[in-house]
């Protein structure tokens, strides 16, 4: 952040890109932005020049990547919240507005964050007003926990409020105890919904260890899966029953065409939709659906 501080003249273009995520490209921070071309091209040189962010190509084309998760972390977090939800809206908007082809070239990016976010806005949608979310499991990242904020979560705690580091290894001793306590402490909150992300792999990160104590305080979970293949999504679903959990919907690169789409939903007998195609496929119709808690 330090380095960020003494960049004033690129500062808000890094926090601008950081809003956008670890990867942004030129044209959809031109459409963000509102530097003429000039000043946007010559904060872009700096910053990268500052070897903060690394570049791909040449505006128009270009592709800006921040050198490290953390350095754009440091840049989103400096971002008054009010500031951080107009620029979010922003780039919502010119999406969808501008951008479609991008969200289609890229469907794997929508990730775990993505389908929280997307089940935490359907639940506002649908009235509730107080929605807690937890990180349960993976790598601590600021800069999702502020998106989750901003889109309406009263709360929202990761695996570092509960006295574990942002990486740990499978299996480690008490790792029970410290999910129990997580999970007893976000509900007896007064909140009308728990959203909690969790994963990237069923087989690590003390996963099945998580959800076996969520279960045990939860058993009507509403769970949707992130899968890469449908392969993937036929195994997650076993490991899921052994534990006595049923996947309500399937999302991910597994449903990137509606070929692949199709398939996911007949090798395993559950719904499957892309978020990325959301408008054309009802997706906020699915997602209000698997998030009603009534």
């Amino acid at each position: 952040m330090a380095r960020l501080d003494r960049l004033a003249s690129v500062r808000l273009v890094a926090q601008m890109g950081a809003a956008i995520g670890r990867e942004f490209a030129y044209a959809l921070l031109r459409a963000v932005s509102r530097l003429a071309d000039s000043e946007l091209e010559a904060a872009l040189t700096r910053l990268v020049a500052s070897e903060l962010v690394f570049q791909r190509g040449m505006p128009p084309n270009a592709l800006y990547i921040f050198k490290h998760a953390l350095v754009q972390d440091a840049a989103h977090s400096s971002l008054l919240r009010s500031s951080r939800q107009q620029l979010h809206a922003q780039i919502a908007d010119a999406l969808e507005t501008h951008f479609p082809e991008l969200m289609d070239s890229q469907p794997g990016n929508v990730g775990k964050t993505t389908a929280g976010v997307a089940v935490l806005r359907a639940l506002r949608m649908k009235g509730h007003t107080t929605v807690i979310a937890l990180k349960a499991t993976g790598t601590s990242a600021v800069g999702e926990m502020a998106i989750y904020q901003d889109f309406g979560a009263a709360q929202v705690f990761d695996c570092v409020d509960f006295g574990l580091p942002t990486t740990y290894p499978s299996g480690r001793q008490g790792i029970g105890d410290v999910f129990g306590d997580a999970l007893d402490f976000c509900f007896s909150l007064s909140a009308e919904a728990l959203v909690v992300e969790c994963g990237g792999d069923l087989f690590g990160a003390n996963v099945p260890e998580f959800l076996t104590c969520l279960k045990a305080r939860r058993p009507d979970l509403k769970i949707i899966l992130v899968a890469a293949d449908a392969l993937g999504a036929i195994g997650a679903k076993g490991v899921l029953a052994e534990i006595g959990l049923a996947i309500s919907l399937i999302i991910g690169p597994c449903t990137d065409t509606p070929v692949l789409r199709e398939r996911t939903e007949a090798l395993c007998g559950i719904p499957a939709i892309n978020l990325a195609h959301g408008r054309k496929e009802g997706t906020q119709s699915h997602l209000s659906g698997v998030a009603a808690l009534e």
